[in-house]
């Protein structure tokens, strides 16, 4: 019994087939990792907003005022409106949304 040698072109498909597969593969293992770190992030915000009405977490919402807010472009800081509203009397006796040197909204 001789085995029939496959012609190039034959072969061509078949690396192609694989090549797709791989492709198909790669792209679920990376729709999986965004998934991952989408319920990361839900999970972190889910906990930083709980974290803005919890008094004993006070030093996040400043954490929240001094590094996050800067970084929030324009057309999103209207999302925040009100979560770093809460005032904090400072040493001066000004509240911190009457300071604009404090990163007010």
């Amino acid at each position: 019994m001789a085995t029939q040698r496959k012609s190039e072109t034959e072969r061509k498909v078949e690396l192609q087939q694989k090549i797709a597969k791989l492709e198909s593969k790669l792209k679920k293992l990376d729709a999986r990792e965004r998934k991952l770190d989408t319920r990361r992030k839900i999970i972190v915000g889910g906990f930083m907003l709980a974290s803005l009405s919890n008094s004993k977490l006070s030093g996040v919402r400043e954490f929240l005022r001094v590094y996050f807010l800067p970084t929030v472009q324009a057309r999103d800081k209207a999302l925040f409106e009100g979560l770093f509203d809460v005032p904090n009397t400072s040493a001066e006796g000004k509240t911190e949304g009457e300071n604009p040197d404090k990163g007010a909204l």
